[in-house]
């Protein structure tokens, strides 16, 4: 989404830094968002930690 253009939806979901990534678990009550750039490692890492690990449960 365009943070300009989107500013009400971008505030909503707090994005202050560009990439902001919403990691969003279903029946979770509140997304996760990771800001800033991430190396591949670093974004599977936090795929696997935020979000698989999070739907064996």
């Amino acid at each position: 989404m365009n943070t300009e253009i989107e500013q009400e939806l971008s505030s909503a979901f707090e994005i202050r830094s560009i990439p902001s990534i919403l990691f969003i678990v279903l029946g979770d009550k509140q997304p996760m968002i990771q800001a800033g750039l991430l190396l591949k490692v670093a974004l599977i890492d936090a795929i696997e930690e935020k979000l698989l690990k999070r739907l064996e449960v």
